[in-house]
């Protein structure tokens, strides 16, 4: 990938896929294909019956690149991977959730995906029974969009990750998808990480935290929250669970660049003996006291890792 192949490049693998029986997986990421290119790729993705994954990410494919390629996946019934991460393709990536019988992961980070996009989006995700991961990070969801696909996410049964990183989520949208989470059972990952939730909005997630059953996976770092939100937090962990990584939550237990201090870390490790491998608190404010306090609880932990910065 990188290789700066445009869509001369393109061409050439295109006409290679319509022939080649045995190639897996293909990066053509930051080479420059554009819409051309991408269209080159989706008349060969038509014919190709073993290509599994694929990776168009940087390639400024554009709307009419995305068009192409969802008229590909029409009929393609093999690939399982596509990253169109950084294409500048909009809401129109819905397509690829509607109907396609063996797609189970999609990245559409960094697309300009707005609230419009998230309802086609979250429209799609109610009845797409293959999917298991859409990456949705670094887009322009906020609250109406997170509202939208929490509506969904209370009715699919199929989605594992969704990845919701930076994109102006607040209190609001946190319990919009706090309330989907409490009937949610698939679930085993979702990330809010660079968010602006706070400690409200991580109330309502531990409030979810405390009936979710599903949940592995938590990422909450750098959402503003401080010692009430870890308040909260801490006492739904205390109700048991299972999580593997929270960063923020779970048995990795990940909060960096937040503002938690020493003895609400304390409290926080104390409260997950039972479950939590991993600790991570970077980037807040624990002092050397707050430091020892965490040392003193981590040796009645005898499973967690620990990092702190």
């Amino acid at each position: 990938w990188r290789n700066s192949s445009g869509t001369t490049g393109a061409e050439k693998f295109a006409e290679a896929l319509k022939v080649n029986q045995s190639l897996r997986v293909l990066y053509l990421k930051g080479n420059s294909i554009g819409a051309y290119g991408a269209e080159k790729i989706a008349e060969a993705l038509k014919v190709n019956q073993c290509l599994k994954e694929i990776d168009l990410s940087e390639n400024n494919i554009g709307n009419d690149g995305i068009r192409r390629i969802a008229e590909a996946l029409e009929v393609n019934n093999f690939l399982t991977m596509i990253n169109l991460g950084k294409n500048n393709i909009g809401p129109n990536g819905t397509w690829a959730l509607k109907k396609h019988p063996s797609l189970e992961r999609i990245y559409l980070n960094s697309n300009y995906i707005s609230t419009g996009g998230s309802q086609k989006l979250a429209e799609a995700l109610k009845f797409n029974r293959v999917l298991k991961l859409i990456d949705l990070s670094s887009n322009i969801i906020r609250d109406y969009g997170a509202e939208r696909l929490a509506a969904a996410l209370k009715v699919n049964q199929r989605l594992e990750s969704i990845y919701f990183g930076c994109n102006s989520i607040r209190a609001y949208g946190a319990r919009m998808l706090a309330d989907a989470l409490k009937v949610n059972r698939f679930l085993k990952t979702i990330d809010l990480r660079c968010n602006n939730i706070g400690d409200i909005g991580a109330g309502e997630l531990a409030q979810a935290l405390k009936v979710n059953q599903s949940l592995q996976v938590v990422l909450l770092m750098n959402n503003d929250i401080s010692d009430d939100g870890a308040t909260e937090l801490a006492a739904a962990l205390k109700a048991g669970h299972s999580l593997q990584k929270i960063k923020s939550i779970f048995q990795d237990f990940v909060l960096t660049s937040n503002h938690i201090r020493g003895d609400h870390a304390e409290m926080l490790i104390g409260r997950m003996r039972q479950s939590i491998q991993k600790i991570d608190l970077a980037c807040n404010h624990v002092s050397i006291d707050g430091a020892l306090k965490l040392a003193e609880a981590i040796c009645f932990n005898h499973r967690a890792g620990f990092g702190i910065e």
